[in-house]
Formats: C-alpha cells, structure tokens, sequence
C-alpha cells in the first residue's frame, strides 16, 4: 500500500490499484490524475471524463466509489461498484508515474487506498 503525500502517491512502477469513496458535494469537480491522465468526476453533470471519452455516474446515497487500474498502457475505470466501466488505452507521453487527488471545496473522501502492483509478466530480459 502506497501512502500519500498532499494528495500524491508516488509510483515507481505506475501499476496500480486504487480504491476510493468521496462524499460528492452540491457542486464542484474532483480530479484525479494517474500516471500523467486525468480523470474527472463534475458533480452538476454527474459525469466521469477521461481521455476523450464520458459516461454518467450519478452518486448513490451522496457517493461517489471508483475503482482505478492502472499499468502503462491502459487506464480501466469501475465506478458505484462496476455499474459503469470505463476501459481506456493510452500511451505514455509523461516520465509521472503514481496517482494524484484533487478537489475543489466541499469534497470529502471516505476511502482512499491506493496500492501499487507487481507485473504479471516478471522481469523481462
């Protein structure tokens, strides 16, 4: 498990594996940034953003749960408990590997776990 600092969790690897719940406020947006892309939550579209594509996530009981995978090509977003999926493929275009949280006021965060993996493939030649 990765602890964080000011919101940033360094990464050495950039596999991760987060596991979050915030108490979505009246308005305002949260930010959060993996390995240099940044995924967006806007409370007055009850949209997540990333990478060119949208999907409408209304909270649940004033939540918001999301569930971030992350290695260095791909991005998967599972929000309110895998009711909306978000796969996304993306190449490296920054050296930043971790996870950074950003809000603007109102927000609190209930649950924030943030654990870093191991490759699946091992060390390569």
């Amino acid at each position: 498990k990765l602890t964080g600092k000011d919101g940033w969790f360094a990464s050495t690897s950039g596999l991760l594996d987060v596991s979050a719940r915030f108490v979505v406020p009246e308005s305002g947006v949260l930010a959060i940034t993996v390995n240099g892309r940044t995924i967006s939550y806007d409370v007055a579209s009850h949209t997540v953003q990333a990478l060119g594509k949208r999907a409408d996530v209304p909270p649940i009981l004033d939540r918001l749960d999301l569930r971030i995978l992350a290695d260095r090509t791909s991005i998967e977003i599972y929000a309110q408990a895998g009711l909306v999926n978000m796969p996304l493929f993306t190449l490296p275009e920054t050296s930043e590997h971790g996870l950074r949280v950003q809000t603007s006021h109102g927000w609190k965060t209930e649950k924030l776990d943030v654990y870093e993996l191991k490759s699946a493939w091992g060390k390569l030649p």
